[in-house]
């Protein structure tokens, strides 16, 4: 069962990848990729559910609940983002400004088509956990807990972010209290305690415990890849007087206690890219 639903997971995510492209194309826009990669891991996530010849328990329900409503929460939070930016975003903007009219047929493959594999691939521990018949233990209640604790997490810290830049529209303040007080990348740290939750809930046991490389692979995406890494070398050419945030606030894991600073910092109100 595990080949044929992958299979059937795999054509349905390039399926609607490759209907998101053609609206791109009317839009002259790809931005609009990123709406769905929430969604895609829950499309997955129920066709799962909804094909597996295995009874479904709380914990299955548990799984696909949360990922539902992460999903959800994302695609929102997203699309209310993109409403107050009406250009395409700027490292699209960028790909198609250094490719030309070629970007139009490349964005296929290294935009929707890229993005595709990746649900599919770092969905594995939805996959194979939805299809195995573990039922709710201790393992489980860690995960659903660990992942519910970064949903919240990351929520926070998006609406605290969402609130400043609302309340200081023009640069020129940094936002360093409540969780970007602990963290320079609250939302970042959240989203990783998110999959590391999901994947103990969902494959955290035997047989599917061999897809721990997908959070593995998430998390080295957001540190080292289009998170964390990408992020503060942006800022550190662009904000002088990021360099003192850093100096003053972790990077990623949130310290206990916020120490407290005599100089204000100043700098950009839109200190993440998330």
């Amino acid at each position: 069962m595990p080949l044929t639903l992958l299979s059937i997971n795999l054509a349905v995510t390039l399926s609607i990848m490759f209907g998101l492209w053609l609206i791109s194309l009317r839009r002259n826009d790809v931005s609009i990729v990123d709406l769905y990669w929430g969604p895609g891991f829950a499309v997955v996530a129920w066709i799962s559910l909804l094909t597996t010849q295995t009874d479904s328990n709380l914990r299955h329900w548990l799984v696909v609940g949360l990922v539902s409503l992460w999903a959800l929460r994302l695609a929102v939070y997203l699309g209310w983002r993109a409403r107050n930016h009406a250009d395409e975003d700027p490292r699209y903007a960028a790909m198609r400004a250094g490719r030309g009219k070629a970007f139009v047929w490349q964005s296929l493959y290294i935009v929707f088509g890229l993005q595709g594999m990746l649900i599919w691939l770092l969905s594995f521990p939805l996959q194979f956990g939805l299809t195995n018949g573990q039922a709710f233990n201790l393992i489980s209640l860690a995960g659903a807990a660990i992942a519910l604790f970064g949903l919240v997490f990351e929520t926070i810290a998006d609406y605290q972010l969402a609130r400043f830049k609302r309340q200081n529209p023009a640069a020129g303040a940094l936002l360093t209290e409540g969780l970007w007080g602990l963290t320079r990348h609250p939302n970042y740290f959240g989203e990783t305690c998110f999959q590391w939750g999901l994947f103990l809930l969902a494959a955290g046991h035997w047989p599917s415990v061999w897809t721990v490389w997908a959070p593995l692979l998430m998390t080295f995406l957001i540190l080292r890849i289009s998170g964390v890494r990408l992020l503060e070398e942006q800022l550190s050419m662009r904000k002088p007087d990021y360099a003192e945030y850093q100096r003053q606030t972790p990077a990623f894991i949130p310290r206990l206690s916020r120490r407290q600073t005599n100089q204000p910092i100043h700098g950009s109100s839109d200190n993440t890219g998330e």
